[in-house]
């Protein structure tokens, strides 16, 4: 039995009149709301942000694309040409600003930073992508059980001062004066402090530790330290240091000084080695530590990770401008040399 062109023509009509109604009935995307809070300056082409583009790949991986079902509210410490310290209240009103905005989880880096945020809100949890020693700063009780808001990534294993001396000596080093940043008081700068100071008494060199916030304080503190030529520098993990590499890594090599560094950035810059964790792997864990998250897990439950490699890093180019010669047994350990 054929079709009248009546019932063709309702047909038609309930199909289009279905399609909508199909349409409303598909449930809505969910939306994903997170926070980027950098202890740093927001990024510029010659100073790209740190570890940030591998977060976003690694969020993008497990199914997080920003402008579709992920909105990412990134807040920067420092104002564009600002110098160490900020204002004492900004942390306090980007942390505010964050919470306002309801994001479910907070990414940062850097321990007493993470720490500071962590005093403005216990509730949202927060993933430190790039922290020191968060059991000695007290912001977790654990690495296996964090117990609070705050879990992530760890960078610091007990021999990493030792090593970093040992490469140096190598190179001829017998005095080792440490760098760090922050308040001499900070747990966490203190056992970076005395970890530095042990290596270099078990390896029987001369090592001190000195406070110097910026450039500017390094160069005053290593002038009045009165180094000779057998005296080297080591920087220790500090968020200043990354993003004034270049000036730091162009200084040094002016003033001839040998130096050893936490991350590769600081040898791609043109210091002269590192040894440390790979800082693009560390965010791109991270983004599985939000992902967790935001699928209900909880901060509390989630083990910090310590770090299972560490890369030796060396810019033969710079070892070249300070006329010395690598020896080929450090050349052999590392993991990449730069010409």
């Amino acid at each position: 039995m054929g079709w009248s062109t009546v019932g063709v023509c309702v047909l038609l009509t309930l199909g289009i009149l279905a399609a909508p109604l199909a349409a409303a009935a598909q449930p809505a995307q969910k939306v994903y709301r997170i926070g980027y809070l950098a202890p740093a300056w927001p990024p510029t082409p010659d100073v790209p942000a740190i570890g940030l583009a591998s977060l976003q790949q690694g969020l993008r991986e497990l199914g997080y694309v920003e402008g579709d079902n992920l909105v990412v509210e990134y807040r920067w410490l420092f104002h564009p040409g600002e110098q160490p310290p900020p204002p004492p209240e900004r942390i306090s009103q980007l942390v505010a600003d964050l919470v306002g905005r309801q994001v479910k989880v907070i990414v940062t880096w850097a321990t007493t930073f993470t720490m500071a945020v962590q005093q403005e809100t216990r509730t949202v949890p927060i993933v430190c992508a790039l922290c020191a020693d968060l059991v000695g700063g007290g912001a977790v009780a654990s690495l296996a059980r964090p117990g609070g808001n705050v879990t992530g990534l760890t960078v610091i294993a007990p021999d990493l001062a030792a090593k970093r001396i040992e490469f140096l000596q190598a190179l001829g080093a017998s005095r080792v004066l440490g760098l760090h940043g922050g308040p001499e008081t900070h747990p966490v700068l203190a056992g970076m402090r005395q970890a530095h100071e042990r290596a270099a008494q078990t390896l029987g060199v001369r090592g001190e530790a000195l406070r110097a916030d910026t450039l500017e304080a390094v160069e005053q503190r290593v002038a009045a330290a009165a180094m000779g030529r057998d005296t080297a520098l080591v920087f220790m993990e500090n968020p200043a240091y990354l993003h004034d590499r270049q000036r730091i890594a162009a200084w040094a090599v002016r003033q001839g000084w040998l130096t050893a560094f936490p991350f590769r950035e600081h040898v791609e810059a043109g210091g002269l080695l590192s040894y440390g964790t790979n800082i693009p792997a560390l965010f791109r864990r991270a983004a599985t530590y939000v992902d967790k998250i935001l699928k209900g897990a909880k901060p509390a439950d989630l083990p910090v990770e310590q770090p299972m490699q560490f890369e030796l890093v060396i810019n033969l180019k710079t070892a070249k401008a300070l006329g010395i010669t690598v020896p080929p047994t450090l050349l052999f350990q590392a993991a990449e040399v730069l010409q």
